[in-house]
């Protein structure tokens, strides 16, 4: 199933630097799976990715700190606030993935 990136810097990392760590509100059918991904629903393929889930996580500053370096946009702050637009509210727990380019 594809993994559509509508976040730019989320996007850009992956494509500048080939891996890229994503915060998703529910948890992928499959979790860890070789697929292809797109700059958002609907939109056309851009390259193909692995998809690793590194688990179940809140997203507060503990627990996303370790991945803000990896997720495009270097602190937690922006990245809290582009999962709150993506989603229309900061949810209580989201699922972390690691994609990289294959």
């Amino acid at each position: 199933m594809v993994i559509s990136f509508s976040s730019d810097p989320a996007f850009l990392h992956l494509e500048e630097h080939g891996y890229v760590a994503t915060f998703r509100k529910s948890r992928r059918e499959n979790p860890n799976c070789e697929t292809w991904c797109n700059r958002g629903r609907g939109e056309t393929k851009e390259f193909d990715v692995r998809i690793t889930e590194v688990g179940e996580v809140a997203p507060i500053a503990e627990e996303l700190a370790p991945f803000a370096l990896m997720s495009g946009f270097g602190e937690v702050r922006p990245w809290q606030q582009e999962i709150h637009e993506l989603n229309g509210t900061l949810p209580e727990t989201g699922w972390l993935y690691f994609v990289t380019k294959i």
